[in-house]
C-alpha cells in the first residue's frame, strides 16, 4: 500500500468516526443493532528478512550458545513479528521480548547443526551453523601388560599398553612411545617388543600424554636343557657346550646310570644357523628300575650378523603418505637370522621421516635414504617422496549472512584430481571487496559495511570462493548512561553510549564520537571518560551515524580544608637551602590538585622563600615558612644553622662596591654569606667605606697585578696586594663572590 493509499485510507475510517460520531444521537439503536463497532487498524508491517545472529558458531560439547532472531521491514525498520525456532540436534529454549526472539541452545552431541528460525506472518528465514566438538578425555594412566616377564637372552616379548581415563576406561587412538631404563640388557621398538641383550633387569616403560606404565624384565642367560630319559631309546637336539667343533654321533650300548657315553660322527648345522650334535642314547632297564634323569646341558651359540638385507630396496611414496620397509639380518651364508634387533634411521628427516618399525612417512618432494642397522651391519633403501598437486579448493561454508561487525569462520580443504582433501598445503584468503567484508589469514569473515562480497581460498594456483552478505541495521537512537552525573573538580566519571535500531534493540561495533558543549568546565575522551575542569555545567555528547545521546555534567568545586606542607620542620645552614612541598586536601584529607599556593616567611632576615617553596637560609636562627591556599594554610618550623665551618679563617678580609659601607650590608637578605661570617667571626672592628675607581685605589683583590683606574685610563701598579702578601706569608686563601654585579666580579678563586 502506498503512502497515498495509506493517507486515503486512514482518511476515510477519521470520516466514517465523524459521521458516526454526529448521528450517534438520532439514531442510537441503529448503532446498536450494527453486526461489529467500527475500528481502525493498522495493517501488519511487510517482513523483508529475518536475520538471526550469531550466524556461524564453534562450541564445545554441552557448551549453550544464546542466539537472537530480529525481523526487519523493507526499510530496515525492526518488525513486531512470531518467531518458531528449529534445531537439527541438541535442544533450544525460546524467548520474545519486544521485537527481539532468543533462542537459548545446547547440544550433548558432537558434529555440525543447524539452528533456524521462521517468522509468521511472512515465512521469512535464516539458519545458523553449529559446530559442536567433543573434547578427548586425557590419559590420567597407562597399563602395560604383562607387568613383569622373565626372557632369555636372544628372545624377544612383546608389551603391550592401554592409555585409561580419570575412570579406568580404555581410551584409543592415543599415541605410546616406549623406553627402556637399561638398553644393554633390554631394548623395546615403537610397538612394544623387547628384546633381550644380556643378563640382568631392566624396566620398559609406556608413556602417553604426560602419564606413564612399566613392566619389569629380567633377561636370563640361555637356558640350560634339562631332560629325563623316557624310553629305553631317546633322540634329543643339543649345542656343544665347550664351543668344540660339533659332531654327529651316537651313543650306543648298556650302561649303568650315572655313565658316560661316547661321541661319534661328523658336524651338522641345524637350518636355524646354529652348531648342534645329536645324541642317541640307549639305556638298560637293569635291576635298579629306569635310569635316574640323566641330563645334557643346552648352551646357544649365537651365530653374528653378517649383512642386513632391506626390502623393497627402492620405493616412491606421495607427500603425507606411507610405505612399509622390511630388515632381514642374515649371517656369512646368507641365512636369515631371527630375533635381531634393527633400529631404522633417515638421511633426510624433512624428506621421509622413518619409525621403529621401518614404516616410512612422506614429508616434502625429494630423495632421503633409509638405513636399517642391526649389530653394526646395515642395509639401505632408496625412497623418493613425490608431491600431489593441488587440482581444487573447497570453501565451506559456501555463503553467509552476517550483519555488520559480526564474523564468520571459513574452511579452505585443498584436494587433488580425485577429490581427496590434502594435508600441509598453504592457503592464501583474499576478499573482494574489504570494505565489506574482509578476511584473516585463518579465513575469518568480519562484516565491514552492508554489501557483497566473495572471499577467495588460493592453495598453488587453485582457488575456492564464498559469497559473503553483509546486512545493516541503521542506528536509530544513542543511548548515554548515566544520563546525568556530578564530579569533582581534577576527577573523572565514565559514560557509556549504546547505539540502538529502530526497535530500541542495542547494535554492536558501531563508531561513536564524543564531544563537551564546554571543555573549559568538562572534557571527554574518545571513550566517554569525563574530567572535570572547573565548577560549572556541560552536555556530553555521543554521536553514531548522525544520531546522538547526551548526558548532563555537573563539575562541584572542593574547596580547600587543610594545606599540608612537607617536611613540617627543618633546617638549613647558612647560604644553603631546603625545598617545600605544600598539600591543599579537601575536608576528608584528599589531595586536592590544580590549587594556587602562595608562600612566605615570618622573618626574611632569617629565611626566605621562593614562589615554589624553596627555602634559603639568610642568618641563623628560626623562622615560620607558610603554605596558603584559598585561605587555609599550612606551616614549616625552619631553623638557619651558621654555615659549615669547613677551613678556619685566620683573617677575613671584606670589600664591598663602591659608595657601599660596612655597617650597610650586614644583615642584608641578599648577603647570607656575609652575614654568616658575621655569626662566626663577629662583626670587624675596622672598616672603610669604599672610594670611586676613578681615584686609583680601588684594587682588584685577587688578580695576580694590582690595576688602578684613574679617569679612565687603567694603569698598573706595582705594589703588593693582598693576596700576594697572603702568598708570600705561606698563606692559603678563598674568595667569595656574593651580590656583586657582573662588571664587578672576575670570579671566586682559591690559592
Amino acid at each position: 500500500m502506498t503512502f497515498r493509499h495509506k493517507l486515503a485510507h486512514r482518511l476515510a475510517l477519521l470520516r466514517d468516526r465523524a459521521v458516526a460520531v454526529a448521528v450517534a444521537g438520532l439514531a442510537l439503536l441503529w448503532v446498536a443493532s450494527c453486526e461489529r463497532p467500527l475500528t481502525v487498524t493498522e495493517p501488519n508491517p511487510s517482513v523483508a528478512q529475518l536475520v538471526v545472529s550469531p550466524n556461524v558458531v564453534t562450541l564445545q560439547q554441552n557448551q549453550s550458545q544464546d542466539f537472537t532472531a530480529v525481523g526487519f521491514t523493507t526499510t530496515g525498520d525492526s518488525a513486531q513479528i512470531g518467531v518458531t525456532w528449529s534445531v537439527t540436534g541438541g535442544t533450544i529454549d525460546t524467548s520474545s521480548s519486544g521485537k527481539r526472539h532468543y533462542g537459548h541452545y545446547k547440544n550433548a552431541s558432537c558434529g555440525n547443526f543447524k539452528v533456524a528460525a521462521t517468522s509468521h506472518p511472512g515465512s521469512k528465514s535464516d539458519t545458523a551453523n553449529v559446530t559442536v566438538t567433543c573434547a578427548p578425555s586425557p590419559v590420567a594412566s597407562v597399563s602395560v601388560a604383562p607387568p613383569s616377564a622373565t626372557v632369555p637372552v636372544g628372545q624377544s616379548v612383546q608389551l603391550s599398553a592401554t592409555p585409561k581415563d580419570a575412570n579406568g576406561n580404555a581410551l584409543t587412538g592415543r599415541a605410546v612411545t616406549w623406553s627402556s631404563s637399561n638398553t644393554s640388557v633390554a631394548n623395546v621398538d615403537g610397538s612394544g617388543l623387547v628384546t633381550a641383550a644380556a643378563a640382568g633387569s631392566a624396566t620398559i616403560t609406556a608413556t602417553s600424554e604426560g602419564q606413564s606404565g612399566t613392566s619389569s624384565i629380567t633377561v636370563t642367560p640361555p637356558a640350560a636343557n634339562k631332560f629325563v630319559i623316557g624310553d629305553r631309546v631317546q633322540t634329543t637336539d643339543v649345542t656343544n657346550i665347550r664351543n668344540a667343533p660339533a659332531v654327529s654321533g651316537t651313543l650306543v650300548g648298556t650302561q649303568p646310570a650315572g655313565a658316560q657315553g661316547t661321541v661319534v660322527g661328523g658336524p651338522v648345522v641345524d637350518a636355524a644357523g646354529d652348531q648342534a650334535i645329536r645324541w642317541q642314547v640307549d639305556f638298560d632297564q637293569g635291576a635298579d628300575g629306569w635310569a635316574a634323569e640323566p641330563y645334557l646341558t643346552k648352551a646357544v651359540a649365537v651365530v653374528p650378523v653378517s649383512s642386513v638385507t632391506v626390502s623393497p630396496a627402492s620405493a616412491t611414496v606421495q607427500v603425507g603418505q606411507t610405505v612399509q620397509l622390511t630388515a632381514t639380518p642374515k649371517d656369512a651364508s646368507g641365512n636369515p637370522l631371527t630375533g635381531r634387533a634393527v633400529t631404522w634411521s633417515s638421511s633426510n628427516t624433512a624428506v621421509a621421516s622413518v619409525d621403529g618399525n621401518g614404516l616410512v612417512t612422506g614429508g616434502t618432494s625429494g630423495s632421503a635414504t633409509i638405513t636399517a642397522t642391526s649389530e653394526g651391519q646395515s642395509g639401505t633403501s632408496s625412497i623418493t617422496v613425490s608431491g600431489v598437486a593441488v587440482s581444487s579448493v573447497t570453501v565451506t561454508p559456501a555463503s553467509a549472512n552476517l550483519p555488520v561487525g559480526q564474523t564468520v569462520q571459513l574452511t579452505a580443504t585443498p584436494k587433488d584430481a580425485n577429490g581427496n582433501p590434502l594435508t600441509g598445503r598453504m592457503v592464501t584468503w583474499s576478499s573482494s571487496n574489504n570494505s565489506v567484508a574482509s578476511v584473516t589469514s585463518s579465513g575469518l569473515v568480519s562484516g565491514g559495511a552492508a554489501g557483497s562480497a566473495t572471499i577467495t581460498a588460493t592453495s598453488e594456483g587453485q582457488s575456492g570462493t564464498a559469497s559473503i552478505t553483509v546486512t545493516s541495521v541503521p542506528v536509530a537512537s544513542v543511548s548515554v548512561t548515566p544520563t546525568s552525573a556530578n564530579v569533582n573538580e581534577g576527577k573523572t566519571v565514565q559514560l557509556t553510549a549504546t547505539p540502538k535500531d529502530g526497535g530500541g534493540n542495542p547494535l554492536s561495533g558501531r563508531t561513536i564520537a564524543w564531544s563537551s558543549s564546554n571543555t573549559a568546565v568538562a572534557t571527554v575522551s574518545s571513550s566517554g571518560l569525563v574530567t572535570g575542569k572547573v565548577a560549572g555545567s556541560a552536555t556530553i555528547t555521543a554521536t553514531s551515524e548522525g544520531q546522538s545521546g547526551a548526558s548532563a555534567i555537573t563539575v562541584v568545586h572542593v574547596p580547600v580544608a587543610s594545606v599540608t606542607v612537607s617536611p613540617a620542620s627543618g633546617s638549613v645552614p647558612v647560604g644553603s637551602t631546603l625545598q617545600l612541598t605544600a598539600t591543599p586536601k579537601d575536608a576528608s584529607g584528599n589531595a586536592l590538585t590544580g590549587r594556587t599556593i602562595t608562600w612566605s616567611s615570618s622573618d626574611n632576615s632569617v629565611a626566605t622563600v621562593s614562589s615554589s617553596g624553596l627555602v634559603s637560609g639568610v642568618v641563623a636562627g628560626s623562622a615560620t615558612i607558610t603554605a596558603t591556599s584559598e585561605g587555609q594554610s599550612g606551616p614549616s618550623a625552619i631553623t638557619v644553622t651558621p654555615p659549615s665551618a669547613g677551613a678556619t679563617f685566620g683573617h677575613v678580609f671584606i670589600v664591598t662596591e663602591e659608595n657601599t659601607n660596612y655597617s650597610s650590608v650586614i644583615g642584608s637578605s641578599s648577603m647570607p654569606y656575609l652575614n654568616g661570617l658575621a655569626q662566626q667571626y663577629g662583626l670587624a672592628t675596622q672598616y672603610y667605606a669604599n672610594t670611586h675607581p676613578s681615584i686609583g685605589n680601588y684594587f682588584e683583590l685577587s688578580t695576580g697585578q694590582i690595576i688602578s683606574n684613574n679617569d679612565g685610563f687603567s694603569t698598573v701598579q706595582n705594589v703588593p696586594n693582598v693576596v700576594r702578601s697572603l702568598l708570600a706569608a705561606g698563606k692559603t686563601w678563598k674568595s667569595y663572590a656574593e651580590s656583586i654585579p657582573n662588571a664587578c666580579y672576575l670570579g671566586g678563586d682559591t690559592g
